[in-house]
């Protein structure tokens, strides 16, 4: 104790630690066993209780080096109690709830609790702009703001998500712009291990933005390097010089939108099966909301609607067809045996995302049959995420990047979503051909594709595969339920049930 009491007080002195000393730090407590962790957060919050810049560095190295919520919690009561400035609080929230969700230790669960932490941080917000400048205006000027964190390539669901947003409104009759907001993930000097937002670099600045079949609209991607307080006020005065009669922000998570309450209409819509985090008046989630839902949002004085209700002012269209796809692949154009029970499994960030107790659940369904052959489509490190896991390695293969996806796909037996948030874009497009999906749920892909092919749990995941692969009849039963998702998804004329929504929206 001695020892940690005069290394306290050095750093004390120096305002900072350096490297030898961190590392002393962790040696010390991680000796301690289960123990040290809550000894560590102790002494740091008697120690150096006014050094918080110091509490968070020594937090994130000690999480970086083995990873433990608590560290996060810690962080998390710095930015309630007030002891870390608004963009330190902004950004430092982002990057621990992403970090703790990637390594399945989501700090906040209820999303009451993630709600009043982000009006908290949005209140600070507005302590930093001047409210009063920001005048309500009610005339309508036909712009409609559609905002985003990050503008991406369009096989990035909440990209494609965005710009076929854009095309709706367009065919309303709308101005559009498109403005990104770039606040996804900032990075903080004093936060080790942070993670960076990924962005489109030709889509920097102000331009016109094709969107094909003669479309266009204009754009306004903020600069992200030294991206500070001053750019998100940049961005909301932008906005605000438009004087757009909505702003309608895909997935929330934007103070600078959450600010265009003060003087225009804002809709915030859920890009996953969670009700968004934003303050805007109008919430937009995908999926009905039960009671204590409605009762939390009407307290908090948030109107809500959805696209199903926007189905009863419409009419079902008759006679539906549905297409058919014709650019199809076979497995021997991959090289695959044509016996193989091929299972897609597709994403950019497969190393992050595949964490371990899933690949072992991979080696159990290898095991099923001789016939499973798992196919991993994306750009990640293959060979070193699998290299002490013989059985995947013997049993798939890495087709890397393909530019036409859904056609890969129609080669494929069964599309597998891991445990993650994305994937929405790929599963929609195995469902239109003809490819049954398994998925847990809460994520894009069981937003997408709906109750029939989401499982509960690792065991019922892998019962469910099972059955696809031994039971033929099973398998054709799926097959016609993906043709009733495609059925229902044409069952309404997409571009009336989105004119109801928007005079819905107009209304409230």
């Amino acid at each position: 104790m001695v020892k940690l009491d005069k290394i306290y007080k050095n750093i004390l002195q120096k305002q900072s630690v350096d490297g030898a000393t961190k590392q002393a730090l962790f040696i010390i407590y991680d000796e301690m066993g289960e123990k040290g962790v809550q000894r560590f957060l102790g002494h740091i919050g008697r120690y150096l209780k006014t050094v918080p810049l110091v509490q968070v560095h020594l937090c994130s190295y000690f999480y970086y080096k083995k990873p433990n919520k608590e560290y996060f919690e810690f962080i998390l009561n710095l930015i309630r109690d007030n002891k870390l400035d608004f963009m330190m609080s902004h950004n430092l929230y982002k990057q621990i709830s992403r970090i703790s969700e990637l390594n399945d230790q989501p700090l906040l669960t209820d999303y009451k609790d993630k709600y009043f932490v982000w009006k908290y941080i949005y209140e600070k917000f507005s302590h930093e702009i001047n409210t009063r400048k920001y005048k309500t205006y009610n005339q309508k000027s036909n712009i409609v703001v559609v905002a985003t964190g990050q503008l991406l390539e369009e096989t990035h669901a909440p990209t494609a998500i965005t710009i076929q947003k854009c095309r709706q409104f367009l065919s309303l009759g709308k101005e559009v712009v498109l403005v990104v907001t770039g606040d996804v993930l900032l990075t903080e000097n004093v936060f080790i291990g942070c993670l960076q937002g990924r962005y489109t670099a030709p889509h920097i600045g102000m331009g016109e933005l094709d969107l094909g079949d003669n479309l266009s609209i204009t754009y306004y991607h903020p600069a992200l390097e030294n991206y500070t307080l001053d750019t998100m006020k940049i961005i909301l005065n932008y906005i605000y010089g438009l004087k757009p009669e909505l702003v309608y922000q895909i997935g929330g998570g934007s103070v600078i939108i959450d600010a265009c309450n003060l003087f225009t209409k804002v809709a915030t819509q859920s890009l996953s099966m969670d009700i968004p985090v934003a303050m805007s008046r109008i919430i937009v989630p995908v999926r009905r909301l039960d009671e204590e839902e409605m009762c939390f949002l009407n307290k908090h004085e948030h109107e809500f609607i959805t696209l199903e209700m926007a189905k009863h002012y419409v009419q079902p269209l008759e006679n539906i067809q549905l297409p058919r796809f014709e650019d199809i692949k076979t497995k021997e154009e991959f090289e695959i045996d044509k016996s193989k029970f091929v299972m897609a499994i597709v994403g950019n960030r497969l190393d992050i995302e595949l964490k371990s107790y899933y690949l072992e659940l991979l080696e159990r369904i290898i095991k099923i049959d001789s016939s499973v052959y798992i196919v991993f489509i994306g750009t990640f490190d293959y060979e070193g995420l699998f290299a002490n896991r013989p059985i995947i390695l013997k049993n798939s293969i890495h087709l890397g990047y393909q530019e036409n996806l859904k056609s890969t796909l129609t080669m494929c037996d069964l599309f597998l979503n891991p445990p993650r948030k994305g994937g929405g874009i790929g599963a929609l497009w195995a469902i239109q051909v003809d490819v049954p999906v398994v998925t847990f749920g809460n994520c894009d892909v069981a937003l997408n594709v709906g109750e029939n092919f989401i499982c509960e749990d690792n065991e019922e995941y892998f019962q469910t595969i099972k059955k696809y692969v031994i039971d033929k009849e099973f398998y054709k039963l799926k097959q016609q339920q993906c043709k009733e998702l495609i059925y229902l998804h044409r069952l309404y004329n997409p571009r009336e049930v989105f004119r109801a929504f928007v005079e819905l929206i107009e209304k409230l």
